[in-house]
């Protein structure tokens, strides 16, 4: 196409629009505000097309200079949007896609009705297309966005992006012949459409397994709440079998000290009574139905791997949180601090729980040792454990603190890692 006046208006105002996009779908992370950004974009390419059209560049067609102009911008918005490069990599190649497409059905127009003046009628053709397409394309463009940023998926971003750009490749090294007919530019409407196409089905494909991994997630919550609930009253069970036992052997013990005071050996009454004492296995009870039910199961769990457990717990039965949201803050805690003694050595096991309600506040503290090694991504502790989800579980707990106006502390002291949760009453 001849560019005049009108024509490189009209491609300065396209590249400088379309080029908008991309920072309207990243514009709660950028690293200048939104207005800068659009303003940037509008004055390189009008500025780009006003240095052509006054004769900056004699030996340079147009359309190679908005093809570098598109290279800059994007190279720009690299620096500026604070995302992966393959995410907003991913928004350039599909925006660019879209622009050739527009393109593709200007220049079918311009080349199959040559009784106009060709920039009137290229214009014309593209200006119909976008009106008719330009908001649906945002809104769907913005809402694969937003499920692949929700999923957090490196390897789809970039796979999306190879499937993208080899479209754009295809259009740049297939051009029209010089007669064009129909069949090109439908051939053209129906790539775009197929690449859309497995976007859609990608991201939906990846809604179902995102879904199904929350519902994974939430059957094993579940599952070990149940195993908890389980291990706490098969505990209780045993104890009232203890107790119905220490009853019926209370008599004996009865007998015997009855013989050793009538004896006056003192020395042999104190050791009988240091051993009855060293016998006796008091559980910690916190009062609260929820709390003892998972301390229990994990006094249980520490004790079968050899970690010493040492409890100091005053709750009671009336707290400021519910009975699920306590148990995500007890369990996730000592689930992790239980975790960690594996890397140590059986001598070195150690976890501590302390735990008060008072009129002031709710606290938590779940102390255990480790082997001073920690993962760390974005300020976030992660698991050491293999698969996926490590690290939600201090973020659940997190989320709990939030919740309640509370707040989570995490820091380590030597070979100690140190949890603690103050939420106000």
């Amino acid at each position: 196409m001849e560019y005049g006046l009108w024509g490189v208006l009209f491609a300065s105002l396209q590249t400088a629009v379309f080029g908008t996009i991309r920072y309207w779908l990243f514009k709660d992370n950028l690293r200048i505000s939104p207005k800068v950004c659009y303003a940037l974009l509008f004055f390189m390419s009008f500025g780009g097309g006003a240095l052509w059209f006054a004769g900056a560049f004699p030996l340079l067609p147009f359309t190679t200079l908005r093809a570098l102009l598109g290279i800059i911008m994007f190279l720009v918005s690299c620096g500026l949007i604070k995302e992966p490069f393959a995410k907003h990599a991913f928004a350039y190649a599909f925006v660019a896609a879209y622009n050739a497409l527009v393109e593709i059905i200007g220049t079918f127009a311009q080349a199959s009705f040559n009784f106009v003046d060709p920039p009137a009628l290229y214009i014309i053709a593209c200006g119909a297309f976008i009106a008719v397409s330009f908001v649906p394309f945002t809104k769907s463009l913005r809402r694969m966005v937003d499920r692949l940023v929700a999923m957090d998926n490196d390897r789809v971003w970039a796979t999306l992006c190879i499937i993208c750009f080899s479209f754009l490749f295809m259009n740049l090294v297939s051009t029209f012949p010089a007669k064009p007919e129909l069949k090109y530019l439908i051939s053209r409407i129906l790539m775009m459409f197929g690449m859309a196409a497995i976007y859609g089905a990608t991201t939906r494909v990846m809604d179902k397994m995102k879904q199904a991994a929350d519902a994974r997630a939430a059957l094993e919550e579940t599952s070990r709440r149940i195993a908890m609930q389980q291990s706490y009253y098969e505990r209780m069970i045993n104890q009232m079998d203890e107790v119905r036992r220490m009853r019926h052997d209370l008599r004996h013990h009865r007998h015997a000290l009855a013989a050793l005071i009538n004896a006056g050996d003192m020395t042999a009454l104190k050791d009988y009574l240091d051993t009855a004492a060293l016998e006796e296995e008091t559980p910690p009870v916190t009062g609260n139905l929820a709390a003892d039910s998972i301390l229990l199961y994990y006094i249980n769990a520490a004790k079968s791997q050899g970690v010493k457990m040492e409890a100091t717990l005053s709750i009671g039965r009336e707290t400021p949180l519910t009975d699920p949201d306590l148990c995500v803050i007890l369990g996730n805690l000592l689930e992790n601090a239980l975790e960690a003694q594996r890397n140590l050595a059986p001598n070195c096991r150690l976890i501590k729980v302390s735990a008060k309600a008072d009129k002031a506040n709710f606290t938590l503290a779940v102390d255990n040792r480790f082997d001073g090694k920690l993962l760390e991504e974005n300020g976030a502790f992660l698991s050491r454990k293999q698969g996926a989800g490590h690290g939600i579980g201090i973020e659940s707990v997190r989320a709990v603190c939030e919740k309640y106006g509370g707040v989570l502390q995490i820091e380590t002291q030597g070979d100690m890692f140190m949890a603690g949760v103050v939420i106000g009453l």
